[in-house]
């Protein structure tokens, strides 16, 4: 019933806006411009006048999304009600290197759809996203967004994407394992390791008072390498150089090597990883859900999945910074990028704008979108979902964030205490990700785990030796 009730009420809300609401265009959300009165009748007559736009919209929920599916369709009937040329088409896609191409050169991409911070370098270089700068001028988006994740989808000037998330890697605890191993202090607060050594003796002590795996190394779907790179920076690698204007691999480097002595070990050493040989997203969510890992690398914006998948207690989870290594201290940082297919028209692009500004994706602030926000924060709440910690803003309007920051406090429903490290040191050590082929060199990376774990004599100079110079002549010599 809460979720019927919190539906009616978000298209209320969304409704009121639409109908309170200037233009896209207007920067500061002022909404005193509303369409009323004679004003309708322009603005009806001036839509009458419009050719009609399809928009196929690529980041619609999968089908086992129930809830948000609902969502979104009644926010295709908004739109199209708002905007009646426009018709919204559902078109879910999940990005995938592998099957993007192929859609892209068969003319199929989404008109809108999702990717990774990763991606854009080569979607741009590729011709296969369109160029929205000067629209984008237009609506202001480009002054009220996190230059540092804007950069990620330029190009020369050019801009080509819209960041919607971001986030700093840290280290995941699984607080009911911490409990049973007495890893808290007397306020109940964990114990978290702040080096690498301290690491090692903490998720052995979780595994032996506990039975279960202290520490999580993934090792598949790319997700292995993403990680990886992270743990190794803080050994002091660096995956990829430039010299004189050449992009060169690192892979084989000292820093890599010891990186991967140190997970071996943890391993064969220590006896802290699960048994299985491949394990990637999906795995790490269950096991540190069904309290079968003490510890994961992980970020804020994916707490809730244990939460979702397992019903894991909400009171069960904290996260600290990640490690400091003998190379230093960094957090991996990435994150999610609306892009647009190089065959979208400017009345296409500028549809989607529209359908995104009513599915909540806008740095205008109203007292309807507060009210929206009210809605989504309290029926986390209620379905026991973790409150509080948020991701990394995309907007930097300080108002917007102020006001969903105190809405957010409202419905705060875990202790921040297990959370204040996290974001008191991570914004300090956040770090971007490999420049160039950063997919393809997790997908390396992932093989080079994997024959790491394989065995406690696993010759690691001589893999990632072969690891390097397949990098080098696949990928990286077709930039030089």
């Amino acid at each position: 019933m809460k979720k019927i009730i919190s539906l009616f009420l978000c298209i209320t809300l969304i409704s009121s806006l639409l109908v309170g609401c200037g233009s896209i265009d207007s920067e500061n959300g002022d909404t005193t411009n509303a369409t009323t009165g004679s004003d309708q009748s322009e603005t009806k007559t001036n839509m009458s006048d419009q050719e009609p736009v399809e928009i196929r919209i690529g980041f619609w929920p999968a089908e086992d999304r129930e809830n948000e599916l609902v969502e979104f369709e009644e926010y295709k009937k908004i739109c199209e009600e708002k905007y009646p040329y426009i018709t919204v088409i559902p078109d879910y896609y999940k990005y995938d290197e592998s099957t993007f191409l192929p859609m892209a050169l068969a003319g199929e991409t989404p008109t809108v759809f999702s990717t990774w911070f990763t991606e854009p370098k080569k979607l741009i270089e590729g011709g296969y996203v369109a160029d929205i700068t000067e629209i984008i001028q237009e609506t202001g988006y480009d002054k009220k967004i996190n230059p540092g994740f804007l950069e990620i989808t330029s190009k020369e000037g050019r801009l080509y994407g819209l960041p919607y998330s971001g986030y700093g890697l840290g280290l995941l605890m699984n607080m009911n394992l911490f409990r049973e191993a007495g890893l808290v202090d007397s306020e109940g607060m964990p114990l978290y390791p702040k080096t690498y050594d301290e690491l090692v003796k903490t998720a052995e002590i979780i595994t032996e008072k506990t039975g279960k795996a202290g520490m999580y190394i993934a090792t598949n779907s790319n997700v292995g390498g993403w990680h990886f790179t992270n743990l190794a920076w803080n050994f002091g690698a660096e995956f990829e150089v430039l010299e004189d204007g050449k992009w060169m691999s690192n892979i084989d480097s000292p820093e890599v090597i010891e990186s991967l002595k140190f997970i071996r070990s943890l391993k064969y050493d220590s006896n802290v990883l699960l048994p299985d040989a491949l394990l990637a997203w999906g795995e790490w969510v269950q096991n540190y859900g069904t309290d079968n890992v003490g510890m994961v690398l992980a970020a804020v914006d994916a707490i809730n999945n244990p939460v979702q998948q397992y019903s894991m207690n909400k009171d069960a989870i904290a996260i600290a910074p990640m490690p400091e290594g003998p190379g230093g201290q960094y957090a991996l940082t990435g994150g999610n990028i609306y892009m647009f297919s190089a065959d979208a028209t400017p009345e296409q692009i500028d549809a989607c704008l529209k359908f995104m500004e009513i599915t909540g994706f806008s740095p205008n602030i109203s007292e309807e979108l507060k009210t929206s926000w009210d809605n989504t924060y309290s029926t986390k709440a209620e379905n026991g979902e973790v409150v509080g910690p948020t991701s990394i803003p995309v907007w930097i309007d300080e108002d917007r964030v102020k006001a969903e920051n105190e809405i957010i406090e409202k419905y705060t429903n875990v202790d921040m205490k297990l959370f204040n490290d996290y974001f008191e040191v991570t914004p300090n050590i956040l770090k971007p990700e490999e420049p160039v082929f950063t997919q393809e060199l997790y997908a390396t990376l992932d093989d080079v785990i994997q024959a790491t774990l394989a065995s406690p004599d696993s010759d690691i100079e001589g893999i990632v030796k072969a690891a390097d110079e397949k990098f080098q002549k696949d990928y990286l010599d077709t930039l030089n």
